[in-house]
């Protein structure tokens, strides 16, 4: 019913199901990561950073 609201007004069917996909992935993505919307995001969106940092890292080639 959302999705059908949000996109109402998209004449480009192809760019309204774009749109309905990222949403699907986004609200998937973070309903798997259990986020609730009154936490605060940011130690998250940290931990999320400091992680992406460590693989790269460890994936450096060696010098």
């Amino acid at each position: 019913m959302l999705a059908l609201a949000a996109t109402a007004e998209i004449p480009d069917s192809s760019k309204a199901q774009q749109l309905v996909s990222a949403v699907t992935v986004a609200y998937t993505s973070l309903s798997l990561a259990g986020f609730h919307p009154d936490e605060a995001i940011e130690p998250k969106r940290q931990a999320v950073l400091d992680a992406i940092d460590a693989l790269e890292a460890g994936s450096a080639p060696l010098n």
